[in-house]
């Protein structure tokens, strides 16, 4: 799979901000209900004030259910753990325990292509302020 789209910064450290985020990933389904996959994503250049700037980046292991209507369109539901990074620049890298929540929609554009649609909330937990985005995701799903 291959991913992009829009995040807004939600951190309680600095000022909230939008930018691009694009990521992907390999997954593996093992019923018509149950996949997972592995991504990374990454999301940056949030100007967070002070003349700070904040990328982010996860590495997460993801499991989803899919919830078949009979047709083109499966919406689905999902959850994620695995470990994430947040680089401030100037200097104040931090790294942990991150997570996401997601939901969205997959339209099967051939029997094995799907363009998913989506929403996610992503986090990163450690000893500071907790980094948080909120995602709006566009991507294919290729099935081999």
């Amino acid at each position: 799979r291959a991913d992009v789209g829009w995040s807004f910064l939600d951190w309680n450290g600095g000022n909230d901000d939008n930018n691009v985020t694009f990521g992907g990933g390999i997954g593996y389904r093992y019923s018509e209900h149950w996949r997972t996959d592995i991504r990374i994503d990454f999301a940056g250049d949030f100007n967070v004030g002070g003349g700070r700037e904040l990328n982010i980046g996860t590495a997460l292991v993801n499991g989803y259910f899919d919830i078949p209507l009979g047709g083109q369109i499966t919406p689905y539901v999902g959850l994620g753990v695995g470990y994430g990074w947040a680089d401030l620049d100037p200097g104040q890298d931090r790294s942990g325990f991150a997570y996401a929540l997601m939901t969205g929609a997959s339209f099967d554009m051939t029997q094995n292509i799907a363009l998913d649609v989506g929403y996610r909330y992503r986090g990163i937990a450690d000893s500071g302020p907790d980094v948080a985005d909120h995602s709006v995701l566009a991507g294919f799903r290729f099935t081999f």
